[in-house]
């Protein structure tokens, strides 16, 4: 399904196997592949992550034309204050490339009731950082199912049932699909 989303608005869809975060906890391993897309990008090209366990729920929506020039990275929020690493939209160059090799590279824990994951890490580096900021709107982060749901993302589920229900949005999805 991503495959085609991606194929349909005119972007690349990359898997990445040969990642790992160790020995920190999978989510790092993001920081892997988005910093290597980054480092073989060319200036001004867009990189667009969504988690695993997320849906494009709404196909008719073009997520490249939600990330404005001008604009090095674009984050949306969650449930906890500050911003979730889930859905990130980044334009490579010099400061996008510099911040996810911080993000790799980052060793120490926060003190944060998300403990040591990267969600607390990237809300403690952003401010320090000179990247321009687009903050996406909630309904591209969001566990709801509804009309103007454009990511659905299960971050609370528990296992068992998240992958019948990442299979039920695609479901949905799919059958919202455009002619």
């Amino acid at each position: 399904y991503h495959a085609r989303y991606a194929d349909r608005y005119g972007m690349d869809f990359v898997v990445r196997h040969d990642v790992m975060g160790e020995p920190k906890k999978s989510y790092w391993a993001k920081w892997l592949s988005v910093s290597a897309a980054l480092d073989e990008a060319k200036d001004g090209d867009e990189i667009y992550w969504i988690d695993i366990d997320a849906v494009v729920y709404n196909p008719a929506i073009n997520i490249t034309k939600e990330f404005p020039a001008g604009f090095d990275i674009a984050l949306s929020g969650h449930a906890q204050p500050g911003f979730c690493t889930g859905v990130m939209f980044f334009r490579a160059n010099s400061l996008t490339r510099a911040f996810a090799a911080k993000m790799v590279e980052w060793k120490k824990p926060l003190k944060s009731g998300l403990g040591f994951c990267d969600c607390a890490v990237l809300n403690y580096l952003l401010p320090k950082s000179m990247l321009e900021l687009f903050v996406l709107p909630r309904s591209f982060n969001t566990d709801r199912a509804a009309d103007d749901t454009v990511v659905r993302a299960f971050h609370n589920t528990v296992q068992l049932y998240k992958e019948q229900a990442v299979a039920e949005s695609v479901a949905t999805a799919e059958a919202r699909w455009p002619s």
